[in-house]
């Protein structure tokens, strides 16, 4: 499943924090993840945020359309400092966590 996120989730990501579509926070936890953590997660079924300001994008994949978007994505995720390119947008990963220690993974684009 996909969804685009609302106005006022905008708010609440630039201060590190989403909230999953029943209202649960995950605050961010680490940033500049790797592309072989994001795998991980992905693989063993954590849901993706895709955040990209300059695009007007901020979107909660779960489920098979997490994996399909991380697909999609994932050569052109970067650990290190981002670098915008004019061909394709550049991503960063954090790893944001729940009170209960639940893992989201959140995508940031840099164009």
């Amino acid at each position: 499943m996909q969804r685009d996120l609302t106005e006022q989730d905008w708010h609440h990501i630039e201060a590190a924090v989403v909230l999953d579509p029943s209202g649960v926070s995950f605050a961010r936890r680490s940033t500049r993840a790797k592309r072989a953590e994001v795998d991980v997660l992905v693989a063993d079924g954590c849901p993706l945020v895709t955040y990209s300001y300059g695009a007007g994008e901020l979107r909660w994949h779960d489920d098979e359309d997490a994996r399909v978007r991380w697909s999609q994505e994932r050569q052109h995720l970067t650990s290190g400092d981002p670098k915008p390119s004019r061909d394709h947008t550049v991503w960063t990963a954090g790893r944001y966590e729940d009170h209960d220690g639940n893992v989201l993974a959140v995508v940031t684009g840099h164009c």
